[in-house]
């Protein structure tokens, strides 16, 4: 995902939304602790995808994670994981 950067985020947001959603009901029933570990990994793909697709970002590290909670507050139903709450940090 992270490698991605051709895509748009709305792109990349409707190609995994099947994915991240088999996984909230899954793990969040059956494994939660695993699951809030699985959708920091996301989050950190979707930051590194934002540092190789904007120049802005590049060797800003905590500037592209403050992009990322501000988006999420933005637009909270993007990825289908965000309606959950605290894994971006």
């Amino acid at each position: 995902m992270h490698r991605r950067s051709d895509l748009e985020l709305a792109q990349i947001a409707a190609w995994v939304r099947p994915v991240l959603t088999g996984w909230v009901r899954y793990f969040g029933r059956f494994y939660p602790s695993k699951l809030q570990e699985e959708l920091r990994t996301i989050d950190a793909f979707i930051v590194r995808w934002a540092t190789r697709k904007y120049k802005r970002f590049r060797g800003h590290t905590m500037a592209t994670w403050d992009w990322l909670r501000s988006l999420k507050r933005r637009d909270p139903a993007l990825f289908a994981h965000w309606s959950l709450g605290p894994p971006v940090r």
